[in-house]
């Protein structure tokens, strides 16, 4: 994702807290429901990501269901990587559950296989997608290595980006636009639910990609109070 309005240096802050430290944390977790990289299973290894999680929150003032949440994704990645995990193996783990799995329809991460209140096609929803996001000064990777519009990390990203511009608008910005956009942004990602009931339901539920998403449930409640904490 490509930011063509994104420095926000010199800005009064307002609401810095809560905002920024939901930025954080949703930049986090951006990275985390994408195809896992050598240097976030690292992150995970060595603890520095929950270290990150743990500094947001505390900045965001998060109740203590989001910090339980925090906790049992903590658990999750403790219990995955006691068992001499590698970084393939858990490429492996995120192919077969998200992408391409010959046993079962995968647990696709893509808001069209869960867009439950409209009928719009997959043509539709993108379009409408990528017009929110070239209004607020973004524009999507093309081309190779570009991902989808509706893809769960980029959804992520976007909302990130929202709460950071909250954290660092002045009075003369458009806040009402920004937080009318943050806020229904947030209630269409409630599509979330319908990843997090299939992993529930499968025979052998994943110690990270489960709570990892029921986290990023949690983030989502605890962000969508930033869209009226803007005075």
């Amino acid at each position: 994702m490509q930011r063509t309005d994104s420095d926000f240096q010199g800005l009064p802050l307002i609401d810095t807290a809560l905002n920024t430290g939901c930025a954080t944390l949703l930049d986090a977790l951006s990275l985390a429901v994408a195809y896992p990289t050598e240097a976030l299973v690292e992150a995970w290894r060595s603890g520095e990501f929950i270290e990150i999680l743990d500094a947001a929150l505390t900045q965001a003032h998060a109740d203590a269901g989001v910090r339980q949440a925090s906790a049992d994704l903590a658990a999750g990645i403790q219990t995955y990587f006691s068992r001499d995990r590698q970084t393939e193996d858990l490429q492996a783990d995120y192919v077969g559950l998200f992408e391409l799995n010959r046993e079962q329809p995968p647990v696709y991460l893509l808001q069209h296989r869960y867009n439950r209140e409209t009928h719009a096609t997959q043509v539709d929803l993108y379009k409408a997608l990528l017009e929110r996001y070239r209004r607020c000064g973004i524009t999507l990777k093309q081309g190779e290595g570009a991902v989808p519009p509706d893809q769960l990390s980029v959804q992520l990203e976007f909302i990130a980006y929202l709460c950071g511009y909250l954290a660092h608008a002045s009075a003369d910005d458009d806040l009402a636009m920004q937080r009318a956009t943050l806020a229904d942004t947030v209630r269409i990602l409630h599509w979330i639910e319908g990843p997090i009931e299939r992993l529930e339901q499968a025979a052998v539920q994943h110690p990270i990609y489960l709570p990892l998403l029921r986290f990023v449930r949690r983030v989502l409640d605890l962000c969508a109070t930033t869209a009226g904490d803007v005075d």
